[in-house]
């Protein structure tokens, strides 16, 4: 499977965290944190840049975080 079709298959997946992880403002390592999930949050998938996602929990909290922080169910 290619890395392009790979990263199709995330967008519109849902996941949980798989740890206790912050949540960034802009898809990059300094980037403003923005929200601290907890492991085991619930989320959406609703992007993806390169090795980020944009993530969306239930509560509508939303941000970056890196592709393999999450597990897709």
């Amino acid at each position: 499977v290619s890395q392009s079709r790979y990263r199709a298959q995330l967008v519109g997946k849902k996941g949980k965290m798989k740890d206790t992880i912050y949540v960034r403002r802009e898809p990059n390592e300094t980037s403003t944190r923005v929200w601290l999930f907890t492991k085991s949050t619930a989320v959406n998938v609703t992007e993806e840049n390169g090795e980020w996602i944009k993530i969306v929990a239930e509560d509508g909290k939303k941000g970056y975080v890196k592709r393999d922080s999450i597990t897709v169910e």
